[in-house]
């Protein structure tokens, strides 16, 4: 009981793959390279190709989540899907941070 457990939570925090081949399918069809679309939604080059290559976690903010959609010209829930995410935060402050309970 314990280990199952264990293994469910491993799981909840284990960070979820990008899916590369398919991102890679999209940017083909829209005829984007992977650099331009990390410039039009705010990340350098090479931070962008580090998270297609689940080098580095991607966290995209209430902004740019619709705004990668868009480009893609796929839903929000696609997005969440291609890049592991669980869901887009909506409760950021302008600033990208949650609101602490004290400034409530």
């Amino acid at each position: 009981m314990i280990r199952k457990l264990v293994l469910n939570v491993k799981s909840f925090f284990r960070r979820r793959r990008v899916r590369t081949a398919q991102i890679k399918a999209l940017l083909r069809e829209k005829n984007l390279l992977q650099k331009d679309l990390a410039v039009r939604i705010g990340y350098t080059p090479e931070h962008f190709n580090n998270i297609i290559h689940n080098r580095r976690e991607i966290k995209l903010n209430p902004q740019k989540a619709p705004a990668l959609a868009e480009i893609l010209g796929v839903p929000l829930s696609e997005v969440t899907r291609l890049f592991g995410l669980r869901s887009i935060p909506t409760n950021l402050g302008d600033d990208g941070f949650e609101p602490s309970a004290s400034c409530l």
